[in-house]
C-alpha cells in the first residue's frame, strides 16, 4: 500500500465501532443513525425529526469521533465569528437533547456520541477493514463486492467540505479493500471471483486504473488474455475521452506487456 493508503487505513479520525446495544434484550439498537444515503436518526426503531444543525453535529461526530466543542463549532460554523459559532452549538445542544437523552455523551469541553448510537458509515468502514485483514464475511464474494461497489453516498446531496472530504476517504476505503480483495482471490486461485470483485470496483471509479489492473490481472490468471486486451483498450479509451491521454502508466503497461504488445 501506498502513504495514502496506510492513512486511509488506520486514520485516527475513524472511531471504532460502538457497542450494538448496551441492553442486550433490545431487538434495536437505542438509536440508529444513517449517514450512507438519506440522513435519519432513528429512535427505538422511529425516525425522529433533527433540526438540520442537529443533523449536521450528529454526523460530525459520528465520522470524526469525539472532538472539542470549540472545533466542532469552528468546522460546523467557518464562516462566523467564534463567539457566534459557540452560540450556535450551545443551541443545537439544547434542541438535541429534546430528543430524548442518551444520543451524545458529552462533558464542558468535549462532544461525543452516546456508545448507543449505531451508525452504517461506521459499519460500512469497519468492514472494508476487515476485508483488508483478510477478514472475509460469510456469503459469496461476488455479491458482497457489488454491496459494497453499490453502497449509497455518504450523506448524498450536503456539500459541507468537510463532508466532501469524508465522502472521498470512504469511497476510497472501499475501492482499496475491493482491489485487495481481488488480489485474495488471485491468491487462492480464483480468477473468477477476482473479476467479480474488479468488475465491482471499476463500477466504482471507472477512472481508477489500479481497478482496471484487477480485472487485466483476472482475466489473464483465466487464460482470456483477449478479454484482457478489450478490457485495456476500454481504460485507455476511458482515459483519452475524459483526459486526452493518449499513453498508459508504467505499472498498466506491465501487467499486460508479457502477453501483448501495447
Amino acid at each position: 500500500m501506498t502513504d495514502l493508503e496506510d492513512r486511509l487505513v488506520v486514520s485516527a479520525t475513524d472511531p471504532a465501532p460502538p457497542p450494538s446495544c448496551s441492553h442486550p434484550w433490545r431487538a434495536e439498537p437505542r438509536f440508529s443513525l444513517t449517514l450512507l444515503g438519506t440522513w435519519e436518526l432513528a429512535v427505538d426503531g422511529a425516525p425522529t425529526a433533527v433540526t438540520l444543525n442537529g443533523q449536521r453535529l450528529l454526523a460530525l461526530l459520528a465520522l470524526r469521533g469525539p472532538l472539542p466543542r470549540a472545533y466542532a463549532a469552528g468546522i460546523l460554523w467557518p464562516d462566523v465569528f467564534d463567539e457566534q459559532a459557540a452560540a450556535r452549538l450551545r443551541t443545537t445542544l439544547w434542541r438535541l437533547r429534546q430528543v430524548g437523552t442518551g444520543v451524545l455523551a458529552s462533558d464542558p469541553r468535549r462532544l461525543a456520541l452516546s456508545g448507543e448510537v449505531v451508525v452504517d458509515a461506521t459499519q460500512a468502514a469497519a468492514d472494508a477493514r476487515a476485508l483488508l485483514e483478510g477478514r472475509l464475511p460469510p456469503g459469496d464474494i461476488g455479491d458482497i463486492a457489488v454491496a459494497m461497489a453499490n453502497t449509497p453516498e455518504l450523506l448524498l446531496g450536503w456539500y459541507d467540505d468537510w463532508v466532501i472530504v469524508e465522502r472521498e476517504r470512504l469511497t476510497q476505503l472501499h475501492l482499496i479493500a475491493l482491489e485487495s480483495l481481488a488480489d485474495q482471490m488471485l491468491a487462492k486461485g480464483d480468477p473468477a471471483k477476482a473479476l467479480q470483485v474488479g468488475m465491482a470496483a471499476v463500477q466504482l471509479d471507472p477512472l481508477r486504473e489500479s481497478a482496471h489492473r484487477a480485472v487485466i490481472r483476472a482475466h489473464l490468471a483465466a487464460g482470456n488474455p483477449g478479454l484482457a486486451r478489450r478490457q485495456y483498450d476500454r481504460y485507455r479509451d476511458v482515459m483519452r475521452q475524459e483526459f486526452g491521454m493518449e499513453h498508459a502508466s508504467a505499472q498498466m503497461r506491465d501487467t499486460i506487456a508479457a502477453l501483448m504488445d501495447v
